[in-house]
């Protein structure tokens, strides 16, 4: 798949997760940090968005740490998070 359609796959998946607080999330580091992503972190976001939803709100909220596999990605959305626009 080309990256622009990698791309789109993420921003429909990513901004329509469910609960509206992870939307909120990700739809933030999606609108303004997913095009700077180089394909390693392309693919780590990819297999962060598959993390169910209670797992991810634990991430997010609980102050549990995700597993090593998605420290990179888990710090990127984090510190997108700071952006002030």
């Amino acid at each position: 798949m080309n990256r622009n359609l990698r791309l789109k796959r993420i921003q429909i998946i990513g901004k329509r997760r469910g609960s509206k607080e992870l939307d909120i999330i990700f739809g933030r580091f999606i609108d303004y940090s997913l095009e700077d992503l180089d394909d390693s972190l392309l693919k780590q976001f990819e297999k962060f968005l598959e993390v169910n939803e209670p797992d991810l709100q634990s991430y997010f909220f609980s102050h549990i740490s995700p597993p090593k596999e998605f420290e990179a990605i888990f710090q990127k959305i984090l510190d997108s998070l700071n952006f002030k626009a």
